[in-house]
C-alpha cells in the first residue's frame, strides 16, 4: 500500500513551484501584508495565523503568493519570529485561531489539486487547534499540578520557559511534558525518567 501511495504522488499532477525567486514582484501584496504585521510592535501567534488565513482566503490559484506565506509559517513554526511581543493570548483564542487556519488549509489542499503538495506542507507549519477552551483547560490543569508539586519557576530556567510556552501555544503535548516532568521529579532528577 505504501508503494502505492509512493507512486501515485509521483505521478501526481502538480502546478511547479514559482519559477521566480523574486517576492518582490511576485507575491507584492502577500509580502507587504505580512512585513507590515510582522513590523507591528505587538504581536501574537494568534494574531498571525489570522493575517496568514486572510491572505491565503484571497490567492487565486497558482499564486507565488502561497510560497510566500508557506516560507512566512515555516520560520514562525520553527520560532524564528517572535511568538508574542508586547501583548498577551488567551489559549482559547490561539486554538481557535490555529483550527481556522488548519481548516482553511485542509480545505484548499481538496480544492486544488494541483497545488495541493504546497498546501500539505502550510498545514505541517499550522498546529491543529480547537474551536473549544482546551487549550486553556490544558493550561489551568497544568498550572494546578505545578502549584499542587510546589514547582517554582525561575528566570531563564525550564519551568519558566515551558510557562511561558503554556501561555502562549497549549497543545496536547504539554500534558505528556508535565507527566515527564513530574517522574523525573519523583525519582529526584533521573533523567532517565524524563523520557
Amino acid at each position: 500500500a505504501l508503494q502505492q501511495r509512493a507512486v501515485h504522488w509521483q505521478e501526481e499532477k502538480r502546478l511547479p513551484a514559482p519559477p521566480s525567486t523574486m517576492p518582490q514582484t511576485d507575491s507584492a501584496a502577500e509580502l507587504a501584508a505580512i512585513l507590515a504585521f510582522e513590523a507591528r510592535g505587538a504581536v501574537t501567534l494568534a494574531e498571525r495565523f489570522h493575517v496568514a488565513r486572510e491572505i491565503l482566503k484571497e490567492l487565486p490559484e497558482g499564486s507565488p503568493g502561497l510560497w510566500t506565506v508557506l516560507v512566512w509559517l515555516r520560520f514562525s513554526q520553527a520560532r524564528q519570529l517572535t511568538w508574542q511581543r508586547r501583548r498577551n493570548t488567551r489559549p482559547a483564542e490561539l486554538s481557535t485561531a490555529a483550527r481556522a487556519l488548519s481548516e482553511l488549509v485542509a480545505l484548499k489542499c481538496t480544492e486544488r489539486p494541483l497545488e495541493r503538495h504546497a498546501w500539505r506542507l502550510l498545514l505541517a507549519c499550522v498546529p491543529r487547534g480547537s474551536s473549544s477552551d482546551d487549550g486553556q483547560a490544558i493550561r489551568d490543569y497544568i498550572l494546578t499540578i505545578m502549584q499542587k508539586f510546589q514547582l517554582k519557576k525561575r528566570k531563564g530556567d525550564f519551568m519558566e520557559q515551558w510557562h511561558q510556552k503554556l501561555h502562549n501555544n497549549t497543545t496536547p503535548d504539554d500534558i505528556f511534558i508535565c507527566e515527564a516532568y513530574l517522574s523525573f521529579l519523583r525519582s529526584d532528577g533521573n533523567l532517565s525518567a524524563f523520557h
